[in-house]
């Protein structure tokens, strides 16, 4: 039995978690452009093209939950390597294909590596120390490369060979650096670091101790609460536009605008937990965000001033984006391995595939307001919930701290004795 180590974030570790999360999140930040790319490309219609994008994401969710055991244990590394060769392997497909089986075939592939890839860079944050100021950093870097992609992309045009090719280069290129991804276990005696990095023991794939059963229950209700709250956020983040248009009555290039200071704010968010880290705990951040999170979703189905109503918009994304972040920081710490950090992206995805149809089905039936009034109780009805989650990670993480400080004492001595 080896002691689990949470290790520093140096730079080749790093790149590779930052890396993987980029990749793993691609597929749903470029979603519009993939759709334009096969309505092009096949030359069909926007519900056909929609519905291969919206394949590759059901296979990302079921490949990221199946295979999150698999990046929680001693081959992440495997699993990593098999999901960037898959992908790698459905974009390559996508952007050359011309038949629209093939092209379904081809983002399933992509998708289901995609899976395997967010399931092993959130277990992955789970093997650094300081989860809450990793996340930051990991969504400030996300942010920032996916603003440069869906800038850059358009200017080459949206056709398939243009769009999924670059992808499958990427997945290739990545390959090359899975040998810097931490593993799930990292002996004590080969680490020269201080006894606040350490945490927990293993055995074989398992963790040896048993898990306490508030960190059980902490962990599956999260997974449960992430889909619903992601539903609820990207739902709001899909009907933003109409909402500026039909509500506020906003043109096209002035909500762009707005949107695009928004993603700016929402940068911002991830910079300062990037700096703050865990030192303001988790639970109490997250409940002011959650209930702060609510209130702004009422704001933009109430108010109808277009200022006021871009105030309001800006400010919701820049505190969705750092309540995400804490809440995959949440994840990270309740188990060192990653068992409740990997499945997380891919739950989150559940809820993102069926965030269309829900808002406009309740923008249809009960209006902006209505829709607003709706997604924003579910923030609130999950918020004292999370909060006790957060707490829960956050004593977890210095449980395992304290006890992993004993068991190295315990190794100090012994060696001692043994001189």
């Amino acid at each position: 039995m080896s002691p689990i180590a949470r290790v520093r974030l140096t730079p080749k570790p790093a790149t590779a978690l930052f890396t993987l999360g980029i990749i793993g999140y691609l597929g749903e930040n470029l979603s519009p452009y993939f759709t334009t790319a096969i309505q092009s490309g096949l030359k069909v219609d926007t519900v056909t093209a929609s519905s291969v994008t919206t394949a590759l994401f059901i296979a990302t969710a079921i490949a990221g939950i199946l295979t999150a055991p698999v990046a929680a244990g001693l081959r992440r590394r495997a699993l990593a390597r098999i999901g960037l060769a898959a992908s790698a392997t459905g974009f390559a497909a996508a952007a050359l294909v011309e038949t629209l089986p093939l092209m379904f075939a081809a983002a399933v592939l992509a998708g289901l590596g995609a899976g395997m890839i967010v399931a092993t860079s959130g277990a992955t944050m789970a093997a650094f120390l300081n989860p809450d100021r990793v996340a930051g950093i990991a969504g400030l870097i996300n942010g920032a490369m996916t603003a440069a992609v869906l800038a850059i992309v358009p200017l080459f045009g949206l056709l398939p060979l243009n769009v999924f090719l670059p992808l499958a280069a990427l997945c290739l290129v990545t390959l090359l650096i899975t040998g810097w991804i931490p593993q799930a276990t990292v002996p004590v005696e080969a680490l020269p670091m201080d006894v606040s990095t350490l945490s927990a023991t293993i055995e074989g794939d398992r963790v040896s101790e048993k898990t306490p059963r508030s960190v059980l229950l902490a962990g599956i209700s999260l997974l449960v609460i992430f889909p619903i709250w992601g539903l609820a956020e990207t739902s709001v983040w899909g009907m933003a536009s109409i909402m500026a248009a039909d509500h506020v009555g906003m043109s096209e290039d002035e909500s762009g605008l707005i949107f695009s200071i928004g993603e700016v704010a929402a940068l911002i968010g991830a910079g300062i937990l990037a700096v703050v880290g865990r030192r303001l705990g988790r639970a109490l951040p997250l409940a002011i965000l959650m209930i702060l999170n609510a209130a702004l979703k009422v704001v933009l189905g109430v108010l109808v001033d277009p200022t006021v109503w871009s105030i309001g918009f800006i400010l919701w994304d820049f505190v969705s984006v750092v309540a995400f972040l804490y809440l995959l920081a949440t994840a990270a710490g309740l188990d060192v391995t990653g068992r409740w950090s990997a499945p997380m992206s891919a739950v989150y995805m559940i809820g993102t595939a069926f965030s269309p149809i829900v808002g406009a089905l309740l923008i249809e039936s009960i209006g902006v307001e209505g829709f607003t009034w709706v997604v924003a109780a579910l923030g609130l009805l999950v918020a004292l919930p999370v909060a006790w989650i957060a707490h829960v990670s956050s004593r977890r993480e210095r449980q395992q701290e304290a006890e992993a400080a004993t068991a190295l004492t315990t190794i100090d001595e012994t060696a001692a004795r043994d001189v």
